[in-house]
């Protein structure tokens, strides 16, 4: 009997991911816009917040496996920049998904949440400049210069945008579902 309660734990929190994964993909394909102009290569789209969430519910680990499916599905069917789309997008979401979701998973508190989504959009922020530094060029054709002249008035500002409104919207739905996780248990599993 303990063995069939484990294999019913695993196949609802495998449903549960598979569906935040999903919804994370329609959101991707649906909802697409450039924050700034300058910037049009660097798009907004909310399909990180249930990863994100996701994270949060099931720890680090299912957050970037999340960031993996969801980024090799778009770069498959909507993407436009190859393998170095993939790459970046998995690096974005993961360094916020992931970070949050360590320092959630230590402290299941709305402190801990608060100083998760700070971390995580500060890790964000970085891996991204980094990440555009040395690979934008590549699939833009932009010299490096240039991008690195787009840092401040752009990229950063893109960025922090992006984790500034995910963590809001994910603090939000988070919030909401809070008391139906507790009683479901999905973050005991």
């Amino acid at each position: 009997m303990q063995e069939t309660n484990k294999t019913k734990i695993s196949t609802k929190k495998m449903v549960t991911i598979a569906m935040l994964v999903a919804l994370s993909y329609t959101l991707a394909v649906t909802i697409r816009f450039p924050l700034l102009p300058q910037v049009g290569f660097i798009e907004y789209s909310p399909s990180d917040i249930p990863i994100i969430i996701g994270g949060m519910i099931f720890g680090p680990i299912w957050a970037f496996i999340m960031s993996l499916a969801v980024s090799f599905l778009e770069g498959i069917t909507i993407g436009h920049t190859g393998l170095i789309g993939v790459l970046m997008n998995i690096c974005s979401t993961s360094a916020f998904a992931v970070t949050l979701a360590i320092i959630y998973k230590k402290s299941k508190t709305t402190k801990g949440a608060i100083i998760g989504f700070v971390v995580g959009s500060i890790s964000l922020v970085i891996v991204m400049i980094i990440l555009n530094i040395l690979l934008t060029p590549i699939y833009t054709g932009v010299p490096r210069e240039k991008v690195i002249g787009m840092l401040l008035p752009a990229i950063i500002p893109v960025n922090s945008i992006k984790a500034v409104i995910n963590s809001v919207v994910s603090f939000a739905v988070f919030q909401g579902i809070f008391k139906y996780i507790k009683a479901k248990k999905y973050d005991q599993e």
